[in-house]
């Protein structure tokens, strides 16, 4: 991410248990497939719900170049995905 100009120092994964009893969240974009297994406690947290199941590049394994292509590609999945999402936030929504 220090590639791509992000920092992302100091951030963690947060189980869903420090998030029950809150207002719900408006969107939860759950991006691994491990997430899944936790997907039906979130539903209650969110008032929409999106899976981007994504390969966790920390489990690729090889010489440095396979494993930091791998963590290339997945965050410009990322980066692609949430210009999209964002886009489809900010349009109008058409009359049903």
């Amino acid at each position: 991410m220090r590639e791509a100009g992000l920092s992302i120092a100091g951030q963690t994964s947060k189980g869903i248990d420090s998030f029950v009893n809150k207002p719900p969240f408006d969107h939860i974009i759950i991006v691994c497939q491990d997430g899944e297994a936790e997907c039906p406690g979130l539903i209650p947290l969110a008032l929409d719900m999106e899976r981007w199941p994504l390969t966790d590049p920390a489990g690729v394994t090889g010489d440095p170049d396979t494993v930091i292509g791998a963590f290339r590609r997945t965050r410009e999945d990322l980066k692609e995905r949430i210009g999209s999402w964002l886009a489809r936030q900010a349009a109008p929504e058409k009359p049903v």
